[in-house]
């Protein structure tokens, strides 16, 4: 039911059970002093067999995943140890955080390696069995003393089963907070660099218009200075034609004059 290779993040231990409003719970499920008093006469009963109880627990833990190591890599002894400790700060300090730390313990556990809430429900009612086993067995009362301790019992179990769903949640949301946290990064930086190779193609568009405006110029120039120098050389050649007419002109002038000259003093000989 689990996959060990798929572990997640999980945030500072102790964060979950400092947000529980542990005293607003008691309240809500109706413990008050005779509770509480009745509550630790349920521990006095149970201790004797606390361990096998605690050993029960660990076992559904053991059948759920198949490996202990899931569970803070601690051995078998010391796991029950913790189990017992549990079972009396609950039935004795129910109004304090120590098992609910516990229980946050085993759901940052469970959430690392990806177990559900299912299994820890199950383990928890692995114990519950056997404390009524244990009580129907081994106390001897009235009925309406029996009644009363079983009526205690079911709340406390209620309230467990309460603090242990609250906590998982508490968790799931932190992981989804973190991935929505992560995803958001992912997608700003995807935008920067979008963004960047934009500015970067822009860049050198500007680049290539400003060296084809400068290309444009230039041909611009060249074109201009050809026109000019076609032009000067239009008003030379017309120079040179109209100096050259004038030349042909004058010796066509000349020569008649000559001429006239010629025949004038052919006139006076005769």
């Amino acid at each position: 039911m689990t996959n060990p290779s798929m572990t997640r993040e999980v945030p500072p231990f102790g964060d979950a059970s400092a947000s529980m409003d542990l005293g607003a719970r008691l309240e809500m499920f109706g413990f008050g002093a005779d509770e509480i008093a009745l509550s630790a006469k349920i521990w006095e009963i149970l201790q004797p067999e606390a361990q096998h109880i605690a050993e029960a627990h660990w076992q559904q833990w053991l059948r759920t995943i198949g490996e202990q190591e899931h569970f803070l890599g601690l051995d078998r002894q010391r796991l029950v140890q913790l189990g017992t400790d549990h079972l009396c700060n609950r039935y004795t300090r129910v109004g304090g955080t120590e098992w609910v730390q516990f229980a946050e313990r085993t759901v940052a556990a469970a959430i690392a390696n990806g177990i559900p809430l299912t299994v820890l429900l199950s383990m928890t009612c692995v114990w519950a069995s056997d404390t009524l086993e244990i009580l129907g067995r081994c106390y001897e009362c009235s009925k309406e003393e029996r009644h009363r301790l079983n009526d205690v019992f079911v709340r406390l179990r209620s309230l467990e089963c309460d603090v242990y769903a609250s906590l998982y949640a508490w968790y799931v949301d932190f992981g989804a907070r973190r991935e929505r946290d992560r995803l958001s990064e992912e997608f700003q930086d995807g935008i920067g660099a979008t963004v960047a190779a934009a500015s970067r193609g822009g860049n050198a568009l500007s680049s290539n218009a400003a060296g084809a405006s400068s290309s444009t110029r230039g041909m611009l120039v060249k074109a201009n200075d050809v026109a000019v120098a076609a032009e000067q050389s239009a008003i030379a050649m017309r120079d040179a034609a109209s100096t050259a007419g004038g030349t042909d002109s004058g010796d066509r002038e000349s020569t008649n004059r000559g001429g006239g000259v010629g025949g004038d003093c052919r006139a006076s000989q005769k």
